[in-house]
């Protein structure tokens, strides 16, 4: 199934490449930062009670496929400070500009991870939702603050190799460099 998706990702990413000469083509990295929701719990399914922060950078290709939507993929490292976990996303992205001026983004991702760094954690599923606001333009590339809800969910193995489902939901401010 993975080689698949990465199969179709590329196959996306060289038919992109082959139509970039009309300016629908675009492509960035993100960083973000922001705080898990919710309760964490450990390998054990104990509470705990530590520093539950969200950090990722990505980088993103896109493709305008009518004048205010564009789909693309991403992949970047994703890292959860509770349970400790890094993990590396393979995402579909697609991004809406509500106004002609295409100040205003609107946008999310859905995906899978492709590999983690925990053997007890299996990730399921990936995604996000954002609002994001073009303020500044420098030549050709743009930046993008924006503020966003992202959500993960897994399954965790613990000693006893009795398997957990589990989610978080996390609330993160991003800054995209786009060109």
């Amino acid at each position: 199934m993975k080689n698949k998706s990465i199969l179709i990702i590329l196959l996306l990413i060289s038919e992109l490449s082959v139509n970039a000469q009309n300016h629908k083509l675009w492509g960035g990295i993100e960083v973000a930062y922001g705080f898990c929701l919710g309760n964490n719990y450990n390998i054990n399914s104990e509470l705990e009670n530590e520093n539950k922060s969200l950090s990722f950078i990505q980088g993103t290709i896109g493709y305008y496929v009518m004048p205010d939507i564009s789909i693309g993929a991403s992949i970047g490292i994703r890292s959860y400070n509770t349970p400790g976990l890094n993990i590396i996303p393979l995402s579909f992205d697609i991004r809406y500009h509500p106004f002609n001026n295409k100040k205003i983004v609107i946008g999310g991702s859905i995906g899978n991870s492709i590999c983690t760094n925990e053997d007890y954690i299996k990730m399921n599923l990936v995604g996000d939702i954002f609002v994001g606001y073009k303020f500044w333009n420098i030549k050709n590339i743009s930046i993008i603050p924006s503020v966003g809800y992202s959500f993960y969910q897994y399954n965790i193995t613990d000693t006893k190799n009795t398997k957990h489902n589990q989610s978080k939901n996390s609330i993160y401010v991003k800054i995209g460099f786009i060109y």
